[in-house]
């Protein structure tokens, strides 16, 4: 199962995880403003709940700089921040971000080249597509559908810095899991290609 909102992909990341349940971050905007968007997975129901905009969760608290709001509300405009990767640099539809360091635009992506094929991929952050929030707008579950998926794990110490481990592939077609790598990314997205 892949969680989404009003059945929209999104892209969650663990934040905090205790005994009966789990904090993730969603990326997305809202009405235009970049948010992250916190949810609370309940081990024991299997079920999510928004919690609010918010940073991280600390002793069971959202701890939010967002002081205007705390919680999207039925109207809100969401739309989903997605991780995609591909094989070029083209710099199409990838969310523009402001480097604080230079003050300037710099298109949201990361280089990835393979230590031992020297084979290079581009993680980017794309749009997805927006939708309006509901009062009964709610995080569910649904199948994995057809499609190639990335993970990793992500590290942040006490003093806040991270460390993000190299990405993992998995490839799902008609109930069929297949784990590949980097090397193996290209030769997937070309058979993907020939079956549309």
């Amino acid at each position: 199962m892949e969680p989404v909102i009003d059945g929209h992909k999104i892209a969650m990341m663990p934040l905090v995880s205790s005994r009966g349940h789990t904090f993730y971050k969603i990326p997305i905007f809202y009405n235009g403003a970049r948010r992250d968007l916190l949810i609370r997975y309940e081990t024991s129901s299997k079920k999510y709940s928004i919690v609010g905009f918010g940073d991280t969760v600390e002793n069971g608290m959202v701890c939010s700089l967002y002081k205007d709001e705390y919680q999207p509300k039925p109207g809100g405009i969401i739309t989903p921040i997605n991780i995609v990767i591909e094989d070029n640099a083209d710099t199409k539809n990838v969310l523009m971000f402001k480097n604080p360091e230079t003050n300037k635009n710099e298109p949201s992506m990361v280089k990835i080249t393979d230590p031992q094929t020297r084979q290079t991929w581009y993680i980017k952050l794309k749009s997805g597509e927006p939708f309006v929030f509901t009062r009964d707008s709610a995080v569910t579950g649904r199948q994995i559908i057809k499609g190639n998926y990335m993970y990793f794990f992500g590290f942040t110490v006490p003093n806040g810095e991270t460390a993000v481990s190299q990405p993992g592939f998995i490839s799902v077609n008609y109930g069929e899991v297949l784990k590949f790598d980097l090397e193996d990314l290209k030769v997937v997205a070309e058979v993907a290609a020939d079956d549309e």
